[in-house]
């Protein structure tokens, strides 16, 4: 039976940048071997170590840990997440060299990358009411006094959002 392009299969999900992700990779044999190309928002990058790990293999399948580095983020700026395509090379290797196929197929395949929580920029405030609120018995000051922090805190996180947006463009 002659092997095709559909004898191939990946499996991955959506990715976080930053962090280490799994792709799965089921092959016919041992003598095919892959090389991977990521395309996200107009950057490429070649998928090699110390990025691109295997994390284990039989003869079957192979499986990668990709952990794409933190600079993918600066390709989208003004948003947490972006998507991209992940170009996927694979290679016949033969014991006799004529033949051996370097790009036996290519296969590509879309994905959402998102920017973690970890990167975002945010500030905090908190302001504890509860000392002010046992010795006054004015809850109408306590409410406002509440309220101007709330504002004050989503303000403090707009300001916090508006320059990591700056430097995040100013780095590309």
């Amino acid at each position: 039976m002659a092997v095709t392009e559909k004898d191939f299969t990946l499996s991955w999900g959506d990715i976080t940048i930053g962090a280490p992700n799994t792709i799965a990779v089921t092959r016919p044999s041992s003598q095919y071997s892959f090389r991977f190309r990521c395309e996200f928002q107009g950057v490429t990058v070649n998928l090699t170590t110390p990025e691109l790990m295997i994390v284990s293999q039989d003869d079957t399948r192979v499986v990668f840990q990709w952990t794409p580095d933190e600079s993918l983020s600066l390709a989208i700026p003004d948003s947490v997440s972006g998507t991209g395509t992940l170009t996927m090379t694979v290679a016949y290797t033969s014991r006799f060299e004529q033949l051996s196929n370097p790009e036996f197929c290519v296969k590509t395949y879309d994905f959402t990358a998102y920017v973690p929580d970890s990167m975002r920029p945010s500030a905090t405030l908190t302001v504890a009411l509860y000392f002010y609120a046992k010795e006054s018995s004015d809850t109408g000051v306590v409410f406002a006094i509440a309220a101007i922090l709330m504002l004050l805190t989503m303000l403090i996180n707009l300001i916090a959002d508006l320059v990591g947006r700056y430097f995040r463009r100013k780095q590309q």
